[in-house]
């Protein structure tokens, strides 16, 4: 934790106001915040092994070290651009190594791009380089080559200030031959390279002085043997090779304006905070400072929108009240509205680690815990009273399964939850010979997603209850069932659903008459009947196959239900939901 402390002269006025009962004490009780020293540093983070180009097959572990000299904070694992993993290091460790068990089959063949980015203490934010593994797990006669080679940047980094000779440095994959590779400057071809092998890093030496400063544009396209043509991303960098003209007298402090979160917002785990800093001379540091300690220390940006990572679990759970200060190369301070936010971080209780049993982990939660289930068969009924608690698996729902086999119904809902209960993937199961069902939520409002309702054919058995709510039941899988989810007076969301091998009714009508809950975006196949006395929506997949994977209910390439889920919400790789139980943002 960081005090401010006054200076020796300003203590020593101070003490003379005091003797002499000045009556204006705001020097004393408020002093000027000082300039802070700044940790313009990012970490260092990069790949051990395996290296760069590597042919990987089965299961392999990559593994990584960091390096900080204020401590590194957290760092993300990134998968083809996707994040993988968020590991959080040791409170203000400066160095270590970390690992991640990679199951290779659970991918296709061909290249992978693998990234790390670091967080340090000061809110520096450092990039591993590009790691690149060809994955080749199957031996049957290979395809037509119709995969571009993938290119990705080493060296510089985007928005890099370049002077001089500068390396330009960049590595290229495929799965065949590589011929050649050119890079190109604002679209102009710069130099040509020739290529051999299926994996390349090289690069080539730009001198910037004989170029105008300002913004550029660098760009790499490969070609493999068969002529597909692979381009990296874009990379803007400025060149800068001229000395700056003298500033200005200035004397306009910087101008803070806040973004997100919202003044009074709740938040928990991590969040983003996002303000703007203008000023006419250039920004030299920025400091947060949380409940009048400093936070985080930000060095200067061209950018004027500033953003940073703060994890919400370092606070207490309460109000706090947060401000930011700037300082401009002229030495002039300004200062935001201070906001006040309320922290809400409530614990995850875990079974069996905490407690054995589901319904004993429910019985010790208060509103607003997490129950989070490992992977297992638990043969119970659920019963969560009027609390507004979570109940979320850790490995999806073909791995979790509450069995309700003997019970009316594996779970009950019906203390007037809302919908900021989350009942995420766990297969509810219930073959029970009289009329049983998977869940019943009756009153209360949870978000029910990425769950399976299964019986097994038998015609007393039905998945869910929904009555009087506003419930979200999303990209859940409902199967051998005689009915599918049965609605009474919900003014919810059915959207994203696969409801298949139903004996009677897919959507059952238990209102009879008038329903405001209208399905939509869902998949239907081998169903007995649709929806009756009710409306249904226009972009349902009617009579479907939904056409799994071998083995597993996620949805092959090629199925129907790929990217045909509601076009506002998406999957966790930014496209548009997929139908079914992997799909949607909670998808696992």
């Amino acid at each position: 934790m960081i005090n401010y402390r006054l200076p020796t002269k300003a203590f020593a006025v101070a003490l003379v106001g005091l003797l002499f009962a000045c009556t204006d004490k705001t020097y004393i009780t408020n002093p000027p915040p000082v300039k802070p020293a700044i940790d313009r540093t990012p970490p260092e983070v990069w790949f051990v092994r395996p290296a760069g180009g590597s042919v990987i097959t089965d299961t392999v572990r990559i593994e990584l070290a960091f390096f900080d000299s204020s401590g590194v904070d957290s760092i993300r694992l990134l998968k083809d651009g996707a994040p993988i993993r968020i590991i959080p290091a040791e409170a203000g460790i400066q160095h270590g190594q970390i690992s991640y068990l990679w199951d290779t089959t659970s991918d296709s063949d061909g290249v992978h791009l693998w990234q790390a980015i670091a967080w340090d203490r000061a809110g520096n934010r450092g990039l591993s380089e590009t790691l690149l593994l060809r994955v080749k797990n199957r031996t049957d006669e290979p395809a037509p080559d119709v995969r571009p080679p993938i290119v990705s940047w080493v060296e510089p980094a985007a928005g890099d200030t370049l002077s001089g000779d500068v390396s330009l440095r960049f590595q290229i994959m495929d799965d065949r031959e590589l011929t050649s590779a050119e890079v190109l400057l604002n679209g102009g071809r710069y130099a040509g390279l020739a290529l051999a092998g299926a994996f390349a890093d090289t690069g080539l030496v730009w001198r910037t002085a004989e170029y105008s400063d300002g913004v550029w544009m660098m760009q790499v396209k490969a070609f493999d043997e068969a002529g597909n043509l692979g381009w990296s991303e874009a990379l803007l960098v400025r060149v800068k090779n001229q000395p700056d003209p003298p500033p200005p007298d200035d004397r306009t402090p910087p101008r803070i304006r806040w973004i997100t979160p919202a003044p009074g917002s709740i938040v928990r785990d991590t969040i983003v905070l996002e303000f703007s800093v203008e000023d006419e001379s250039e920004i030299d540091s920025v400091k947060v400072i949380v409940d009048g300690v400093v936070d985080a220390i930000l060095a200067g940006q061209e950018d004027n929108i500033y953003t940073v990572e703060r994890n919400t679990w370092r606070w207490t759970n309460g109000r706090h009240i947060i401000e930011i200060w700037a300082w401009d190369s002229a030495k002039n301070a300004g200062r935001s509205e201070p906001i006040g936010l309320t922290v809400d971080n409530h614990k995850v209780i875990w079974v069996p680690d905490n407690y054995d049993t589901i319904q004993s982990a429910i019985n010790a939660s208060v509103d607003g815990d997490t129950v989070r289930v490992r992977a297992g068969t638990y043969r119970e009924q659920l019963q969560f009273f009027d609390k507004n608690v979570s109940l979320v698996s850790e490995s999806g729902p073909e791995e979790t399964i509450l069995d309700g086999t003997g019970y009316y119904t594996a779970a009950w809902i019906t203390g007037g939850q809302d919908t900021t209960m989350l009942v995420r993937g766990l297969t509810f199961r219930n073959t029970s010979d009289f009329v049983c069902y998977g869940l019943v939520c009756d009153g209360a409002s949870p978000r029910i997603v990425n769950c399976i309702f299964q019986g097994s054919s038998g015609e007393e058995q039905r998945g869910l209850s929904v009555e009087q709510n506003n419930a979200l039941i999303r990209n859940n899988l409902f199967m051998n069932l005689r009915n599918g989810p049965e609605i009474a007076h919900s003014w919810g969301d059915l959207s994203n659903n696969i409801i298949m091998n139903v004996f009677n009714w897919a959507v059952f009508n238990r209102a009879i008459n008038g329903q405001l809950l209208v399905p939509d975006y869902n998949l239907l196949w081998n169903v007995g009947r649709i929806w009756v006395n009710a409306g249904w929506g226009e972009h349902n997949l009617m009579n479907v196959e939904p056409a799994f994977e071998e083995g597993s209910y996620r949805l092959r390439a090629n199925s129907r239900g790929v990217d045909e889920g509601r076009p506002d919400l998406q999957d966790p790789d930014g496209t548009r939901s997929d139908i079914g139980v992997y799909g949607g943002p909670y998808a696992y």
